[in-house]
């Protein structure tokens, strides 16, 4: 089979979760399918829209370059016809029978149509909420949770990208020419983005297509759902999610990612005489580090540590001061900063852990962190919400806790403080994970299906 992956990013340029599912899905694809990745960048010193053809680890990479140089309207930020040309350009080079879609973001919805038009059979894997909330992970502009979207609170979160027109895009345009970095954490990089926020906001909000524009995205989505022969979501929250959305169930299925168990081939645990909690993943403020941090504070033991494995990402407009208000949290001698890492270094980091924290304010949708740390023996505290709580069980293979109250997470870390057995407890309960191998045997055969149905 001639197998098209597309994702958003792909390494070495992104690593995120989705990122890491598609390269070990795509490698393992590999050994017996002609695999194809096609996939995003941002390189503002190459032309708009160039492709590029290559390799990674011996797949067969195509890039396009979208730096959003020409984005002049609001649609233009979710559908790029010039993208789509080039995808079916390259789909007819190709050949391919089947296409699989991990996400469309920075690409453009209609590549879905492409594959279509070209009868080729389209799987789509869900890994966040971004076809019906385009800030991906219902999450609103204050951060707080969102339930599902209504055109009036869309609006309002999307107002930046909604004001992406006329003089709000030309005074965004002058100050970033003028300022490059403007969104760094200088004091007049600060002003002039609150500036800028504050403008599009009332720009946008009072005018009166902003709805239209909304109902519009959502109507193009829907029909662009309507084109996949499958979805299929990683745990029962998100398939509920999309379900509520309208996408029928029966073009839905849950199956859950699989793991490179060969990362921990050599894994050897380094023990401490210290409870060593570890965070690892981007750093920005959905995943909850700072949440981490101010239980940190509150917890009594010279005996703990706090290790954070992650790099900054600016992620969530208006937030640029994440990073210097987590360096102000950051009052402990025993809070370790790593920086960023490779994922093929998981296993190692993960040795020097006795137990993850994963303290994300969103509902995440799967969390390969979690299983990761579940696959070399490491239990997990976690916020009780989304695919979180269905993927550990309090008092069982983990510890669950309020999400965002940083006491109820701090007394669940004091638990393991003042009772270090209990780690070992937890740890004796956790169970396997799936291999990557045995999850493409299971996705190579959906494939198979669809293709003989054409």
């Amino acid at each position: 089979m001639k197998i098209v992956q597309v994702i958003h990013g792909f390494p070495p340029y992104n690593m995120a979760g989705s990122e890491v599912y598609t390269y070990n899905l795509s490698r393992e694809l590999a050994k017996e399918d002609e695999v194809y990745v096609f996939h995003r960048i941002a390189d503002p010193e190459r032309e708009e829209y160039e492709m590029s053809l290559g390799t990674c680890d011996g797949l067969n990479v195509c890039t396009v370059n979208n730096t959003f140089k020409y984005c002049d309207s609001f649609e233009k930020t979710y559908r790029n016809d010039m993208i789509s040309k080039k995808f079916g350009s390259f789909l007819d080079e190709v050949k391919a029978d089947i296409v699989h879609f991990g996400h469309v973001t920075c690409l453009s919805t209609t590549l879905i149509e492409e594959a279509k038009n070209r009868k080729i059979p389209v799987i789509f894997t869900l890994h966040d909420f971004w076809l019906f909330c385009q800030l991906g992970q219902l999450l609103k502009r204050d951060l707080s949770l969102c339930h599902g979207p209504k055109d009036s609170e869309c609006a309002r979160c999307l107002a930046p990208q909604l004001a992406i027109k006329g003089g709000v895009r030309k005074a965004f345009e002058i100050i970033n020419r003028t300022i490059p970095n403007f969104q760094n954490r200088t004091r007049l990089g600060k002003i002039l983005s609150k500036i800028y926020r504050q403008y599009a906001k009332a720009f946008f909000l009072f005018q009166k297509n902003a709805k239209a524009q909304i109902q519009k995205r959502t109507a193009h989505i829907k029909e662009m759902c309507s084109l996949v022969d499958l979805f299929i979501a990683p745990s029962n929250f998100l398939l509920g999610k999309f379900i509520e959305f309208g996408i029928p169930r029966y073009k839905i299925t849950y199956i859950g990612h699989g793991l490179n168990m060969a990362l921990f081939n050599n894994f050897s645990k380094v023990y401490s005489q210290k409870i060593r909690f570890g965070y690892i993943g981007t750093i920005i403020p959905s995943k909850g580090v700072h949440v981490l941090l101010e239980a940190f504070n509150s917890v009594k033991s010279q005996n703990a540590e706090l290790r954070i494995h992650g790099k900054f990402l600016p992620y969530h407009f208006g937030f640029e001061d994440y990073p210097d208000y987590l360096r102000s949290l950051a009052k402990k001698d025993n809070i370790l900063w790593f920086g960023e890492y490779d994922n093929k270094d998981v296993a190692r980091i993960l040795s020097e852990i006795d137990v993850l924290v994963v303290p994300s304010i969103w509902y995440e949708t799967f969390s390969l962190t979690i299983r990761e740390a579940f696959i070399g023996g490491v239990p997990v505290i976690t916020s009780n919400i989304g695919a979180m709580a269905e993927s550990v069980q309090d008092g069982v293979n983990g510890l669950l806790f309020q999400a965002r109250n940083s006491k109820d997470l701090a007394k669940k870390m004091q638990m393991v403080i003042d009772d270090p057995g209990l780690i070992e407890r937890l740890r004796k309960n956790i169970k396997p994970v799936i291999p990557i191998e045995n999850h493409t045997l299971e996705i190579r055969e959906i494939y198979g299906s669809l293709v003989r149905r054409k």
